[in-house]
């Protein structure tokens, strides 16, 4: 099992597995208890992320289309959104903490940045542009800074940067 995410609540944590033969998304009750799954698709599924506004949502990267892109899973509804498209690898969302916006790392330039997309629409803007990648985006609790890891290839060698997105 991979990538625990908290729900907003402390109810639920989502989790990656393998237990049906691909990575999936499931949810799990805190006592261990309703092991559901939140996607089902043959694509590698990861990431996830719930919404700190909406506990019903949650954001994660799946291979769907043949890269990976951002989604978003509506467990009210069981709909899932394609939020990114492109040939680019696109993932690690973190969503800002009003829940209007996610930060995610893309290779949509060659290395990794990391970018933002505002959820009302437009396109994903792009908050990093170094030699080095720039992976794992986190919001500070009042979304007035992002902090990121920053490397060169899969070894993330230099510390961490804080940065303050245009609002």
């Amino acid at each position: 099992h991979r990538s625990p995410a908290w729900s907003p609540d402390g109810s639920q944590v989502a989790f990656v597995s393998n237990r049906d033969g691909d990575a999936e998304i499931y949810l799990i009750g805190v006592d261990s208890s309703g092991v559901s799954p939140l996607t089902a698709d043959p694509a590698w599924d990861s990431g996830p992320a719930w919404s700190p506004a909406d506990p019903d949502l949650i954001a994660f990267d799946s291979e769907r289309d043949g890269d990976s892109e951002l989604y978003l899973a509506d467990r009210r509804t069981g709909q899932v959104v394609q939020l990114t498209d492109n040939a680019a690898v696109d993932g690690d969302p973190c969503w800002s903490p009003d829940g209007r916006s996610l930060a995610f790392s893309s290779n949509r330039e060659g290395n990794f940045d990391i970018y933002v997309l505002d959820l009302a629409g437009g396109p994903a803007q792009r908050l990093t542009d170094t030699a080095q990648d720039d992976l794992s985006p986190a919001w500070s609790p009042d979304g007035s800074a992002l902090a990121f890891s920053r490397g060169v290839g899969p070894q993330l060698t230099g510390p961490g940067q804080v940065l303050c997105p245009p609002n």
